[in-house]
C-alpha cells in the first residue's frame, strides 16, 4: 500500500522528534559522568585532607563532608529525572507512530531492540550513581560523628 504524502510528513517529523529526544538522552549521560566525575574528584581531595589533617583542619573540612554527597544525590536525581522525561517523550512518539497507517518494513521509525534497553541502562547509572552517593554520606556521617 503506497504512503501518501501527509503520512509520509508525519512519519518524517516524528523521527526527527525521537532523534532529538535521543539526542537530549545522551547529552545527559554526558552530564551525569561529567558532573559525578567532578564531584567524586572533589570529594576525594576532601577525604584526602581528612585522613592527613589535623583537628583544625578537620573541623573546616566537616560542612563540605556532608555537604559533596548530598549535593550529589541532588544533582544526580536531577539529571535521572531528566534522561527519564527524553525517555517517555519516544515513548509518546513511538505510540504516536504506531497510530499511522504505515507497514514497518516500508519505512521503519524506531525501534531498534536495543534501544530501549539502551535508555534503561542510562537511568540505571544515575541510580547507581545516587546509591554510591547515600554510601558515601552514610560513610561521611561516620566519620565526622566519630
Amino acid at each position: 500500500m503506497p504512503i501518501d504524502e501527509t503520512t509520509l510528513q508525519q512519519v518524517s517529523h516524528l523521527r526527527e522528534q525521537w532523534a532529538h529526544e535521543d539526542n537530549l538522552i545522551n547529552h545527559r549521560v554526558g552530564w551525569l559522568l561529567q558532573s559525578q566525575g567532578l564531584l567524586l574528584t572533589a570529594f576525594a581531595i576532601f577525604i584526602q585532607t581528612w585522613l592527613t589533617a589535623g583537628t583544625d583542619e578537620r573541623i573546616a573540612v566537616r560542612p563540605a563532608m556532608i555537604a559533596f554527597p548530598i549535593v550529589g544525590m541532588l544533582s544526580t536525581a536531577i539529571i535521572h529525572d531528566a534522561i527519564r522525561m527524553a525517555v517517555k517523550a519516544q515513548a509518546a512518539i513511538e505510540r504516536r507512530y504506531a497510530r499511522l497507517p504505515v507497514n514497518p518494513e516500508h519505512w521503519p521509525l524506531h525501534p531498534l531492540p536495543f534501544a530501549s534497553n539502551a535508555h534503561n541502562t542510562a537511568a540505571l547509572m544515575a541510580q547507581v550513581f545516587a546509591v554510591l552517593w547515600l554510601l558515601t554520606l552514610f560513610w561521611a556521617i561516620a566519620r565526622v560523628a566519630g
